[in-house]
């Protein structure tokens, strides 16, 4: 990392560079897209979120105030339509690329082309993971934890590059205010927000007292913050859902899955396991020309000049760039999660795109031909670049066919069950037997069922999946079905007030006309007429509306 005392002002070509990066991040963030499906959706989080946003207004998850706030900003524009979701993820990854870009070129200004190269990875390079590529809904929530934290990281970056005055104190109170925002999406963020900022400042080697006051308010803000989710994790205070993951505080355990986790995103990368990229080729060449013209474009004229003596330099960044990745997953270490590869690596993608992009220019640095250096920067880019969006197309293929968690198979489901229910009875209860044989999706979680028919049936109906989880409690009783929906009136479904449904192996939805084995009883199935509980007429306008045909 640089360690020259650099209290920057922006020059034009600054500007200039700054516009051409974010002109080639957006393509190369474009490109890489077009391998993703607009309505990625497998039914977890989302529509509970969808249906408190669009009937309470507010969002609060566990000790996550802030987690959601864009389901609660767009919720009343965007409905549950999928595209203009699609186009908020994408503006986000974009938007995060850039702001990473900028974070790297505030600590190394002199470096244009590789802050771009930061930047640029963070949108090519993908991990085994399918939730980065959850679009609808749910997407958008999960990558604000990531923009929310480099935009804090950034403006705090550039308080620190201003002299006293009216600009440094408005950097500073914006910077604190995001950091406060930051770490209140997601725990996650937290060793982040702490960490990279203490790195920045004892690497520049810049210890005046505007820079001690500046980064003594960041960790005392970050500190006061991390109490929310420590003291619960800690036993003090009332459990939470982020202290509820807590397993031990195990060093060896932890130590054990750090490990694991730092070697997750590049095993297959180091191994050569290219077997998926044929696919992907053309993004991937596509993607890959677009970064080279990008780099040409934005980088310095001298920056092609290095000497042997950056190795240090780029030996730094692969530090810290490792430091960062490790900061990214850190919160989960202590968590039942600490081994998971699954949604733990949203915020350790700055740093796992910085130790990428530090290595490539260190292994450039070998040759001493300037063309030669060139061309085998170009060639492992290209390597790293062919890897990032085949894992991106592997994953979609992942979640289109396997778990078919697409808008698709959501909509379609949707409709078939208001062909059979186009509206009903107030107090209903929908009980969803799921077929084995079938995918999960379009409702993985059976408390996303729970929310999705409340939402599509205006209140007048809920509904449980028998072997799933629930928000709330429910128990079979002579009566019918006590459920206890935690945020609404207990009420007892009676037997006539039940809709059972299930899919076939076809896929179709079906009412089944007899109640499941661990309900039924003679008396029980006498009460049982679901199709007394439907409402004949015209399909409910809430369905009609977020899921349009030509006919219904």
């Amino acid at each position: 990392m640089s360690q020259e005392n650099t209290h920057h002002t922006e020059h034009p070509k600054s500007r200039y560079q700054h516009l051409l990066a974010a002109l080639a991040l957006i393509a190369v963030g474009l490109v890489v897209f077009t391998l993703v499906d607009y309505g990625n959706n497998l039914g977890i989080d989302d529509w509970m979120h969808y249906y408190r946003a669009a009937t309470t207004g507010t969002l609060r998850f566990a000790n996550r105030p802030l987690s959601f706030v864009l389901m609660q900003v767009f919720q009343p524009i965007f409905k549950a339509h999928p595209f203009p979701w699609y186009v908020l993820a994408l503006t986000i990854r974009i938007s995060s690329a850039f702001l990473l870009y900028l974070l790297v070129w505030l600590i190394e200004p002199e470096r244009p082309g590789f802050a771009f190269t930061c930047g640029a990875l963070s949108l090519v390079f993908a991990i085994e993971d399918h939730f980065p590529l959850l679009t609808l809904m749910y997407g958008p929530g999960s990558n604000l934890s990531l923009i929310a934290t480099l935009l804090a990281l950034v403006v705090h970056t550039a308080a620190t590059k201003v002299e006293k005055g009216r600009r440094h104190i408005i950097l500073l109170i914006a910077s604190l205010l995001l950091e406060v925002i930051a770490a209140f999406v997601r725990e996650a963020s937290l060793p982040l927000l702490l960490g990279i900022p203490v790195i920045v400042f004892l690497s520049q080697r810049d210890f005046n007292r505007r820079r001690w006051i500046t980064l003594a308010l960041w960790v005392i803000v970050v500190l006061g913050a991390s109490l929310v989710y420590v003291l619960p994790m800690l036993g003090i205070g009332g459990s939470t859902y982020g202290s509820g993951l807590v397993a031990d505080f195990s060093p060896r355990r932890m130590i054990g899955a750090t490990v694991a986790q730092v070697c997750f995103p590049y095993k297959k990368l180091l191994l050569l396991d290219f077997s998926q990229v044929r696919e992907t080729l053309f993004p991937a060449a596509l993607a890959l020309l677009t970064m080279i013209l990008g780099l040409r474009l934005v980088e310095d004229g001298t920056e092609s000049q290095l000497s042997r003596t950056d190795f240090l330099r780029f030996g730094a960044w692969a530090g810290g760039g490792l430091i960062a990745a490790v900061l990214g997953f850190a919160a989960f270490l202590p968590t039942v999660e600490a081994r998971s590869t699954f949604r733990t690596h949203f915020i350790a993608l700055p740093g796992e795109a910085v130790l990428l992009a530090s290595l490539i220019w260190l292994i450039g640095l070998a040759f001493t031909d300037q063309r030669w250096r060139r061309a085998v920067r170009g060639i492992v880019l290209a390597v790293v670049t062919i890897y990032g969006v085949a894992m991106t197309g592997s994953q979609q293929k992942l979640i289109t066919n396997h778990y078919r968690g697409t808008w698709e198979n959501t909509a379609n489901f949707m409709r078939s069950l208001a062909h059979l229910a186009p509206d009903v009875e107030e107090g209903t209860l929908f009980i969803y037997v799921e077929n084995t044989a079938l995918p999960e999706a379009p409702f993985t979680s059976g408390f996303s069922f729970q929310f999705a028919v409340r939402t599509f049936y205006g209140d007048r109906a809920t509904a449980i999946v028998p072997n799933d989880n629930t928000l709330g409690r429910w128990e079979v009783t002579a009566d019918g079905i006590d459920y206890d929906e935690t945020w609404a009136d207990e009420h007892v479904y009676g037997w006539d007030d039940l809709i059972v449904i299930t899919r076939e192996d076809s896929g179709r939805l079906v009412i089944v006309e007899t109640l499941p084995d661990e309900f039924a009883t003679p008396n029980r199935q006498a009460q049982y007429d679901p199709y007394g509980r439907i409402r004949s007429g015209y399909v409910n306008e809430s369905i009609r509306e977020t899921f349009p045909i030509v006919e219904w």
